[in-house]
This record gives structure tokens, sequence and C-alpha cells, in this order.
């Protein structure tokens, strides 16, 4: 009898995702990859990639790469809406770049002045959004971002101090509440 019972179970646990999939319910699994709004453009896709951790987004072209697409989804729609924004500015001057976005991309990896310039134009949509939203912004957390996730690409350290970082960004937010 206990050898049937494990028969039934092994055959249950292969059959359940299958089975999930034909009726539909295998639309509860979050997806790898969705299409943007055209309000993002020139974003167009979203796309699940293992070399992106889980809580960050990295643009090449029109394509935004994430860790995990479901995690994000989880996000409302304001705090979604402030990323994407940031890193449509990023696809876009990628896309309007004369050495095409291999070359944005070869300087980006390159040179620490670059990745300054670029990321504080991203985050200050993204701040200015959140602000024109309604939305307090964390500047610790903003600080915190952005001294860990740009390491210097010519010596140690962060391309941004945790102290400046924050100082900035309080001061985009004033600015955008004008």
């Amino acid at each position: 009898m206990e050898s049937r019972i494990a028969t039934m179970l092994g055959f249950w646990k292969l059959c359940f995702p299958l089975c999930l999939a034909l009726v539909g319910c295998g639309d509860v699994l979050p997806p790898s990859s969705i299409d943007l709004p055209p309000r993002f453009r020139p974003l167009t896709t979203l796309k699940q990639s293992r070399s992106v951790p889980r809580d960050v987004l990295a643009t090449r072209g029109s394509t935004c790469y994430t860790g995990d697409v479901g995690a994000f989804l989880a996000h409302d729609d304001v705090d979604r809406s402030s990323v994407l924004v940031h890193e449509a500015l990023h696809a876009a001057r990628q896309l309007a770049d004369h050495r095409g976005v291999d070359g944005w991309m070869r300087q980006y990896e390159t040179d620490d002045a670059f990745v300054f310039d670029e990321e504080r134009l991203g985050w200050a949509v993204e701040i200015e959004y959140l602000v024109r939203h309604g939305r307090a912004v964390n500047f610790d957390k903003v600080a915190d971002a952005m001294s860990t996730l740009y390491p210097s690409r010519t010596g140690s350290g962060s391309v941004f101090d945790r102290e400046g970082s924050r100082a900035w960004a309080i001061s985009v937010a004033e600015e955008a509440l004008k």
C-alpha cells in the first residue's frame, strides 16, 4: 500500500505543473519577461537575467534587466515607474550616443566620471518622479544605493560617497518641490 501511495505522489508531482500549464493556472508564476508600456520608451522590455542582482535594474539599449521580474512587479506603480524613468533615461542616452550602445557601455564600464554623470542624471529623474507623485524620498536608502551599486572602475571604493550622495539627493528633491 505504501509503495502505491508513493507511486501516486510521484506521478502527481510530475503531472501537477503540466496540468497547471494546460488549464491556464500557470499564469500564477511571475513572468521572466514583460513588455513595458509606451510611456517608458525607448525601453520596450523588462527581462529577467541571472547576471543582475534581484533588486537591481540594468539597461542595454531598449531592454532593461533585473534579477527577479516578479519581485520588481510586487512594488507599487509609483515605485516601479520611478525606477523605469531612471532606466529609460539611460536607454535614450545609449541609443542616441554617436558611438552606439556598445560605445556607451564601454565608457560606462571604464570611466568613473562618466558613471558619476550618467547615474546622477538617472537618479535625479527618479527622485523627481517620486516627489512629483507625492512620495517621501528615503535619502538614506538613496545614499546607500549610490555608494554601493557603483564601484570605481579605476581604483578602489565607490564612484559616489555616501554623505555627498545624500546631500545631493536632498537638493534634487527640494528643487523638484519648487
